[in-house]
């Protein structure tokens, strides 16, 4: 069925072609008996409100805090120069063998060259490097 023929028949006509349409019957007998009654045209479809962009409200423009790496932060010292110091390698463990010289000139702390710079300041970024 089509929709105007469903508005022509009413109500009851609707349940009457569900039932029609599930069981096969055609609804010829069911349309000859509304025959005298006035066809009413279907009312028009109402069409939605058009959306009215919110009023959004400017953003800040704030940038996340940089978080310092604390493993690096122990790592090193910065001097009141800028120049930053780390400690020397090879004193931790397995020292039996080394003489006691050589363990003295291990405690001192070695300038980092300029190569290692660049990740220390990303891990350091309020360092002031």
């Amino acid at each position: 069925l089509r929709g105007a023929s469903l508005v022509a028949l009413g109500e009851g006509a609707m349940a009457f072609s569900l039932c029609a349409r599930m069981s096969g019957m055609s609804l010829s007998a069911r349309k000859s008996s509304t025959a005298g009654a006035a066809v009413r045209a279907a009312p028009p479809a109402k069409r939605a409100a058009p959306l009215v962009p919110a009023v959004v409200a400017p953003v800040p423009d704030i940038t996340a805090k940089l978080k310092t790496r604390k493993s690096a932060a122990k790592r090193y010292k910065i001097t009141g120069s800028g120049k930053v110091l780390s400690r020397k390698p090879g004193k931790q463990h397995l020292n039996r063998k080394l003489s006691r010289q050589h363990i003295r000139k291990l405690s001192g702390m070695n300038d980092v060259k300029d190569c290692d710079m660049s990740h220390i300041k990303k891990n350091l970024p309020y360092a002031g490097l």
